[in-house]
């Protein structure tokens, strides 16, 4: 016989409220994004080839210029998520994994880039050169898997049990009624967790970067106070 799970966590609007602003917040990630830019602009203002504007993109130089990617954006992932100090992150960038060849600080960014540095480094070796107007491509994409990967992280640690899909979906509902933005939108009466999931994904991402979501007191607009502020 199964017992009770007694300890899952109550789900309700007011923690779909949390949830819902954590997604927005992620779709901004202005730390990671700027740290990634910043370090991709660096590199290349440091070593381009001021008379043709291009940086030729041999193997030291792509694995040179992955490596300055990969501190910065660790470094906002250890210091300011982890809250762990410089001497710690310094001895991240050097501390060996047994079964890899990339420091601890680069494995950890590794789950949140979706992507490798040594990964990183062979994308740049294929372009050959970068120009000045190539340079947002470079780390665009990190960007992107990053966004997507911390905001399935987030979404999975709110740990919904089949017993919530009905408050899922009974939240989205209060959304699109609340919004007209969203008035053309149908909400399927049959989703399955996983299908309401990835709704409340899809629709909290829809409505945009500057939405504060408080359904518990019935809007969702830009601007508006988060829940228990």
């Amino acid at each position: 016989m199964t017992e009770p799970n007694t300890g899952a966590k109550t789900i309700d609007d007011l923690v779909l409220d949390k949830l819902a602003n954590d997604i927005t917040e992620i779709q901004r990630a202005p730390a990671v994004t700027f740290a990634a830019f910043k370090a991709t602009s660096d590199y290349y203002i440091q070593n381009a080839n001021p008379e043709t504007n291009t940086l030729e993109m041999t193997s030291k130089v792509a694995d040179e210029m992955a490596t300055a990617i990969f501190d910065a954006g660790a470094g906002v992932i250890v210091k300011e998520y982890g809250q762990v100090g410089q001497q710690v992150f310094e001895g991240m960038k050097t501390a060996k994994n047994k079964y890899s060849a990339n420091s601890m600080a680069h494995i950890l960014l590794q789950h949140h880039f979706g992507m490798s540095k040594n990964n990183l480094a062979n994308a740049l070796k294929e372009a050959k050169e970068l120009s000045s107007e190539m340079l947002p491509t470079v780390y665009a994409e990190l960007i992107k898997n990053y966004k997507q990967i911390t905001l399935n992280d987030r979404v999975t640690r709110e740990n919904f049990q089949l017993e919530d899909t009905d408050k899922v979906t009974g939240y989205l509902k209060k959304l699109v009624n609340a919004n007209p933005i969203l008035g053309r939108i149908e909400l399927d009466e049959k989703m399955d967790l996983s299908n309401a999931k990835n709704a409340f994904v899809k629709m909290v991402s829809q409505m945009g970067r500057d939405y504060t979501f408080n359904i518990s007191g019935q809007y969702a607009r830009p601007g508006a106070p988060p829940a228990g502020h």
